[in-house]
């Protein structure tokens, strides 16, 4: 299957980050939950660079560290992945970093969607995001103009096969990906099949997901074969 990566790498990495500013004087361990209410100083704390360090750490003591003022909101992705639970309480489409942290939203804050859906802010680099984890609500998101087709066109037909009729645009859709047609939307073979665009890489996700079909494709495939502008299936 060729596929294109799509791994999310915050822009701060917690593995990357050795200095926690709060040592817990019990265990000696930075940002420790066991004993938090011992070492926890709001004002000594290093809300610059270890805000994120709160979130992963102690999520459990949220409401005795949360401060809007003080949290470093460029590590939001934090907020959204460790502290979703808590997202009515911390939630500002404002203070929110949307540029790095899109992705935690789709991913962790799914259930909330409706409370921070913002067509305008939301980074539509990430669209394979809300194909893949915010799909039920596919008729409030979608846009065709915003979508990134270039790179996630195999989202929508994964994730977004019931919708077809909605999205689908042969000449928007990015036929890189003709093998998701043929594995998740069979159902819509009529209405995608193109021989002269579908890739011919991808014939053998023909043959395995599309074979009561074959009476359609194989004619295709074999004359575009015999007037050579096909590779062999």
């Amino acid at each position: 299957m060729r596929s294109s990566k799509k791994s999310h790498i915050s822009l701060q990495d917690p593995q990357q980050l050795k200095h926690y500013g709060s040592t817990c004087p019990v265990c000696g361990d930075s940002v420790c939950p066991e004993h938090f209410d011992v070492w926890w100083d709001p004002d000594k704390f290093n809300w610059e660079s270890d805000s994120w360090a709160l979130a992963q750490n102690c999520s459990g003591h949220f409401h005795k560290w949360w401060d809007p003022d003080k949290f470093n909101w460029k590590f939001s992705w934090a907020l959204a992945r460790y502290c979703d639970k808590y997202f009515h309480v911390w939630w500002d489409p404002n203070k929110y970093n949307w540029d790095s942290a899109s992705y935690e939203l789709a991913v962790k804050c799914r259930d909330f969607f409706l409370k921070w859906w913002d067509l305008q802010k939301f980074d539509w680099k990430l669209s394979w995001a809300l194909a893949r984890y915010c799909n039920k609500y596919f008729h409030i998101w979608w846009d065709p103009d915003k979508y990134d087709w270039l790179t996630s066109s195999d989202e929508l037909a994964k994730y977004c096969a019931q919708y077809f009729d909605i999205w689908w645009d042969p000449d928007k859709y990015n036929w890189y990906y003709s093998w998701a047609l043929a594995q998740f939307c069979t159902e819509h073979f009529t209405k995608w099949w193109n021989p002269d665009k579908y890739d011919p890489r991808d014939y053998k996700y023909l043959m395995q997901y599309c074979y009561e079909y074959r009476h359609i494709w194989e004619r295709d495939v074999k004359l575009r074969q015999l007037l050579g502008l096909s590779d062999e299936v």
